[in-house]
């Protein structure tokens, strides 16, 4: 496992954005893929799972860890001496049979990287992690978690509306709301992919700061506290769009709903009292009546 060691990055003064600059170049000396080998385990310790994921498929499935696995590699010269004397069946393969060993290694290990759409990913992660942290003291603290004033509001507001009108070809979850008739509506993989740009540089929202932003501006319109589930996003799509007159957390239905009629809401007074199994009360007195109705028509 490659770790994140001060004597592998000998250049820590380089931006990464400029090593992999180099490295599209064709600039592939040991030292430049030893520091981008470093600057992609750090990176990837950042990340969350969506985003590895996300990576992973900008890079045609390879992941930064193998990636700066394969430059790690190719920087190391018992590695090439190694696949020279596969590559031969000789002890000591010649000086040519190493170059020749190494050039292979390298435009293996770089393949990836040598693609500007994985740069860009690349730079767009590390960009999203610095501005969410910053390092002070050794701890980790989040940075502008909300707004200052009704004019930030209103910045987040309009620049939320703003995404919606022109990229509302670009993500299902607008889509479905913003045609008429509505087409098939959002499937979790839709809201999630949603959420993850707008998390993004520059916009940098999430559903919370956005219900909030609409709270301070249009508080008498804003009904219960939401924006804490991610499902909470399609009610911000809907009232954005104007399909609803109200801002409201999206209602949340038990498994039975059909059966028992339960929904549940985080709004005020609209919240069932969960079991302690975690359950909805309601559900679990309906499934016991069924239960001991089925149980009376097997025995009668």
């Amino acid at each position: 496992m490659l770790k994140d060691t001060n004597p592998l990055d000998t250049k820590p003064t380089v931006p990464f954005r400029a090593l992999l600059r180099d490295i599209a170049l064709g600039i592939t000396d040991d030292e430049t893929l030893r520091s981008a080998a470093v600057r992609l385990v750090r990176l990837d310790r950042r990340l969350s799972a969506d985003e590895r994921e996300e990576f992973a498929g900008t890079a045609g499935g390879a992941t930064m860890t193998e990636i700066a696995s394969d430059l790690r590699k190719a920087a190391d010269p018992d590695h090439q001496l190694a696949t020279a004397q596969e590559r031969t069946g000789e002890e000591e393969p010649a000086p040519a049979e190493l170059d020749s060993a190494r050039e292979g290694l390298v435009t293996y290990a770089i393949t990836q990287l040598r693609r500007a759409e994985v740069r860009q990913k690349l730079e767009d992660l590390q960009a999203e992690a610095a501005e969410q942290l910053i390092h002070v003291g050794g701890h980790d603290t989040l940075i502008d978690a909300g707004y200052v004033d009704d004019g930030r509001a209103a910045e987040l507001v309009d620049s939320w509306r703003e995404l919606i009108e022109q990229h509302h070809d670009d993500y299902e979850a607008l889509r479905a709301y913003y045609s008429e008739p509505y087409r098939r509506r959002p499937s979790w993989r839709d809201i999630k992919e949603l959420a993850r740009a707008i998390e993004k540089p520059p916009m940098n929202l999430t559903p919370q700061r956005l219900w909030t932003a609409y709270e301070q501006l249009e508080g008498s319109r804003v009904k219960g506290a939401g924006g804490r589930v991610l499902t909470d996003l399609v009610q911000l799509v809907r009232y954005a769009l104007e399909r609803d007159d109200e801002l409201r957390p999206r209602e949340r239905s038990c498994g039975f709903a059909s059966i028992c009629g339960c929904r549940s809401s985080s709004s005020a007074g609209g919240r069932s009292a969960p079991s302690r199994s975690g359950g909805w009360r309601c559900c679990a007195t309906t499934l016991r009546r069924a239960w001991g109705s089925i149980r009376r028509r097997t025995t009668t």
